[in-house]
């Protein structure tokens, strides 16, 4: 496999020389950066998204800033062996396609649990990072499409004007909200609050930070249910919604400190 893809991108090389007028022509370039990245690599592999880890929220600039993510490792296509699991830094450069366009942190639809990827790793310290933000990442899936409905549904559950003055603390620090994942909210959802998008973390990367928490999220063909907890502030929740010719209106909803 890992032949065959410096195969092709040899082709792309051989055809953005023949088109390319100047020899700094950025095509050109860019494959030969694709190919120096599969042969420099330490290892490389195929690997699902196992676990995205926090965000440290601070742009790659004069500081090198990664988010860590744990792949499970289905197959070792070159070199070193690196386990069952291996985490590995992706930096956060502002404008990769891999990075959110307007907060330093990796865009939860490419990164969905599950999606496979061939990694292109090199060694840093006594573990492993991505060679190049932009080409040591092949993914092998599509990235993952959102419900409409269930992103419209958790967008009017966030934005509910009861909830509002216990979101106060997140709204004047300009820091995203953080919402759980788990049974009840499965996947990341492209929803929008305070102008950030929405992050989303697991049980085991929360680290102690204000999240909030579903314990029901369920949407039908005409009505959805939510109920929430935000523990920060000592606040649960339980909304009820129903679809409209206008989209998914609350009709009813019970904010209140426990």
């Amino acid at each position: 496999m890992v032949r065959r893809t410096v195969a092709g991108m040899l082709v792309l090389v051989v055809a953005a020389a023949a088109g390319a007028g100047e020899p700094d022509d950025r095509a050109l370039l860019a494959a030969k950066r694709e190919i120096a990245v599969v042969r420099e690599a330490a290892a490389v592999v195929l690997a699902r998204v196992s676990l995205v880890h926090p965000s440290p929220g601070i742009w790659c600039g004069f500081l090198k800033t990664t988010q860590p993510v744990t792949w499970k490792v289905e197959s070792l296509l070159h070199g070193e062996k690196v386990g069952e699991e291996v985490v590995v830094g992706h930096l956060l450069v502002h404008g990769s396609p891999l990075v959110l366009p307007d907060y330093p942190a990796l865009r939860p639809d490419r990164f969905a649990p599950g999606t496979r990827a061939i990694l292109f790793l090199e060694r840093e310290g006594t573990g492993f990072a991505v060679s190049d933000e932009t080409y040591g990442v092949r993914f092998l899936d599509p990235v993952a499409e959102a419900s409409a409905d269930r992103t419209a549904v958790l967008g009017a559950v966030l934005a509910l004007p009861a909830l509002e003055p216990y979101l106060a603390a997140v709204k004047e620090a300009r820091r995203p909200l953080v919402v759980l994942l788990n049974e009840a909210l499965s996947a990341p959802l492209p929803v929008r609050r305070f102008d950030l998008p929405v992050l989303f973390v697991s049980e085991s990367t929360s680290d102690g930070r204000s999240v909030i928490r579903f314990r029901r999220f369920e949407v039908g063909a005409e009505r959805a249910r939510a109920e929430f907890d935000f523990a920060a502030e000592g606040v649960t929740g339980t909304v009820g919604l129903e679809r409209s010719a206008e989209g998914w209106k609350v009709v009813g909803a019970d904010v209140a400190e426990r």
